[in-house]
């Protein structure tokens, strides 16, 4: 059935042959919604027709089975509509995989978000929000599965290092130890631990050879009395040395308390000027003459202490800043005795502290030098062996360590004279024409240098990475779920590249020499990412 109507527009003398097709929307391959749709669309199209014919919305209805109320609010809403543009529908959200979720819930661990706001970030990126248990059970296994395929990882690269750095860090008060390989600030242990005495510590390093049978054969950490002697507490043999930038620190503090002393002395000593420019009186002028002594023996306490706190640093150094030879153990050695026969002739109380922590400390702070003459003469050799023309080796020998001190100095933002490095740089190169095999060894060099540890600066360098870290940690309840996190995040060190610096473009495993079978860290925990 079919109704035919002639309407006429009303700007217009036009007419319009308008045919309604009821029987097509009562058609059975029509459904209720798409029929619904298009009694929409005709109400709309014949209630707002200025002229319609008598009785049009009642027979409308009748068809329809709807009243014609109804039909007058179709209308309405399809008017509005219309006047206001048509508003296409919302895109329907992709489907999400839970895979997705979960990789998006442990990357935000690794980066330190918390877990509420990690709920948040979910629910913005991928449309779902999960739950804050759900959150907390997909990290706590994770870091279970972490600890696994870390241990299996180190275990199967068979890792020897000869030295490790050591450093307390403090957990809701609780001490943490943080264990790390130098060279490749490879993340090696990070556990909370009940006390930070030599027993507990002993302890620790029991575990970490149980758990990634690793046993050093030397520890570079700073003065932490726990740490000092936790190796025999525990009946092990390696020892522990003092850190470099810890000694030479406490003696830049006595340089500095020895300099404000002097400051203070000169403030008096100026306003007792004053005064004696004012009123003139011989008890004023032996108080003047007393501060003016003061201030010349502090100043002079002052420019001793920093000038054997400049040897120190120079002294301690394996390459001679002045020649750029590599040094022996008998000239550090005995630059190391002038320092401390330069303190004792000092009479402040800095220096006489100075002097005794060097005095206390001195194997320990010169325990890098085991085995680097044997080492040194080994390279040495090779060089020589390699070159035949005997100028040519003895510019290398000089021209390499003196590159790799500068080097270092230059990634360590010391800034040298770019022009000194540059000319170093053309001297290697042209070494290098002569005697292509010289550049592995100057690379050989570089390794022998690193791998004479004298700071505990690589362990250092993970607190700024960690302290984040650590103030999300801080807000789980137990022990259990601290070291799940911990161990997460150790894998994903372990796992990410380093972006500038000399260790550019590469990863902690890499660098360490562990053979990993993805790049992917969450693939590993089981987790691959969506195809």
């Amino acid at each position: 059935m079919a109704v035919y109507l002639t309407l006429e527009a009303p700007s217009s003398q036009h007419r319009f042959d308008v045919t309604l097709p009821v029987e097509a929307i009562r058609s059975q391959h029509v459904d209720d919604r798409q029929r619904l749709g298009l009694w929409w669309i005709l109400a709309g199209l014949l209630v707002g027709l200025p002229n319609r014919p008598r009785g049009l919305v009642a027979w409308l209805a009748q068809q329809a089975g709807i009243r014609r109320e109804r039909l007058y609010r179709m209308a309405e809403q399809l008017t509005l509509e219309l006047q206001g543009g048509i508003v296409p529908a919302p895109p329907r959200p992709l489907p999400v995989e839970q895979g997705q979720i979960d990789r998006l819930i442990l990357t935000c661990a690794a980066w330190g978000v918390s877990v509420r706001a990690t709920a948040e970030i979910v629910a913005e990126a991928l449309g779902q929000r999960p739950s804050i248990g759900y959150i907390w059970r997909v990290r706590q296994a994770a870091g279970q599965k972490a600890d696994e395929v870390f241990q299996q990882l180190v275990r199967q690269g068979a890792l020897e290092p000869q030295t490790l750095v050591a450093d307390e860090l403090f957990l809701q008060g609780s001490p943490l130890l943080v264990v790390a390989e130098p060279r490749s600030l490879l993340l090696l242990y990070v556990e909370p631990n009940a006390d930070r005495d030599s027993q507990s510590w002993g302890i620790s390093w029991l575990e970490l050879e149980q758990a990634l049978g690793i046993r050093p054969h030397r520890v570079c950490a700073d003065g932490a009395r726990g740490l000092l002697g936790s190796p025999q507490a525990a009946g092990l043999a390696f020892p522990i040395l003092r850190d470099h930038f810890h000694v030479l620190r406490d003696l830049w503090r006595g340089v500095g308390s020895l300099e404000r002393q002097a400051q203070q002395a000169f403030e008096r000593l100026r306003r007792q000027e004053e005064v004696l420019s004012q009123r003139w009186s011989e008890q004023g002028f032996e108080s003047y003459v007393a501060l003016d002594q003061e201030v010349r023996c502090l100043s002079q306490e002052a420019l001793g202490l920093r000038q054997a706190a400049e040897a120190l640093a120079e002294g301690l150094a394996l390459v001679d800043p002045q020649t750029g030879a590599l040094r022996d153990r008998a000239s550090i050695e005995q630059k190391y005795d002038q320092v401390c026969a330069a303190l004792r002739r000092l009479d402040s109380r800095e220096a006489f502290l100075a002097l005794q922590l060097l005095s206390r400390h001195r194997q320990t702070v010169l325990g890098y030098l085991d085995g680097w003459d044997e080492r040194r003469k080994d390279w040495e050799q090779q060089v020589r062996e390699v070159v035949t023309d005997e100028d040519v080796a003895e510019i290398f020998l000089l021209v390499a360590p003196a590159w790799w001190q500068q080097q270092q100095a230059q990634w360590a933002g010391r800034c040298p004279a770019s022009h000194t490095l540059r000319r170093l740089n053309e001297y290697l190169q042209e070494c290098y024409a002569l005697c292509p095999s010289l550049q592995a060894l100057s690379q050989a060099l570089g390794a022998l240098l690193e791998g004479q540890v004298r700071a505990s600066s690589a362990v250092e360098a993970l607190h700024s990475v960690l302290d984040r870290r650590l103030r999300v940690i801080q807000g789980f309840p137990t022990i259990r779920g601290q070291r799940n996190y911990l161990h997460l995040f150790r894998l994903w060190w372990a796992m990410h590249r380093y972006e500038r610096g000399k260790r550019r473009g590469r990863t902690p495993f890499e660098l360490a020499g562990v053979a990993v079978p993805t790049t992917d860290w969450l693939e590993l925990l089981g987790y691959p990412k969506a195809a």
